[in-house]
């Protein structure tokens, strides 16, 4: 009977699960965090961190000492990339809890603005401000805001209803952050300070 757990099985077997780790990390599979069950990854983290950077170092005011100006610390910048792909999440969740029909709305209301816009250059905006292509401003952008828009017009009536609803769903919503120095609590991005968590 042929020995399979001999060394240069075990070392073949571990040469193949750290190629296959070092694949996974490298295309961006790896969850940087899970909002409602559903995984983000590493990737869409980039592109929305990516994005800020780049709005940052445009947007910061010239030093009059002759610097670069303020920027956002790297930590400030990924904590707001959190809240961004997270707030984008929760709107999918509170349009599916109060009328399915507004992700079509929104949908509609994004498609609206490009036609109106045609004679701007979204994809040289988008690149010169944000660092990303054309479709991923659509999408890390334009369409979480007209998500925003739809569920606005939608509580036009009841303004304070979207609130409290807003509120409701950051304090329960199910987040569970894998970034490492990052945690969530309360409906908030926090920053670990100490080495308890």
């Amino acid at each position: 009977m042929p020995e399979i757990f001999t060394k240069k099985n075990i070392t073949i077997l571990l040469t193949v699960l750290f190629l296959g780790a070092v694949i996974y990390i490298s295309f961006g599979f790896l969850p940087v965090l899970k909002v409602e069950g559903t995984s983000v990854s590493y990737s869409e983290f980039q592109k929305v961190y990516g994005a800020i950077g780049s709005f940052d170092k445009i947007s910061r005011k010239p030093d009059p000492a002759g610097g670069g100006g303020n920027s956002a610390a790297p930590e400030e910048m990924k904590k707001m990339a959190l809240e961004s792909i997270i707030e984008s999440r929760l709107l999918d969740e509170l349009i599916k809890e109060a009328n399915p029909e507004l992700a079509k709305k929104a949908e509609e209301i994004l498609q609206k603005t490009l036609l109106e816009n045609k004679n701007l250059s979204l994809d040289e905006a988008s690149k010169i401000l944000y660092g990303i292509s054309a479709a991923d401003f659509q999408k890390l952008v334009l369409l979480p805001q007209a998500k925003k828009d739809a569920l606005t017009d939608y509580y036009e009536s009841n303004p304070e209803r979207l609130a409290d609803l807003w509120t409701a769903l950051l304090k329960s919503a199910k987040v569970q952050i894998y970034y490492p120095g990052f945690y969530w609590e309360n409906g908030e991005v926090h920053p670990v300070r100490d080495s308890s968590r």
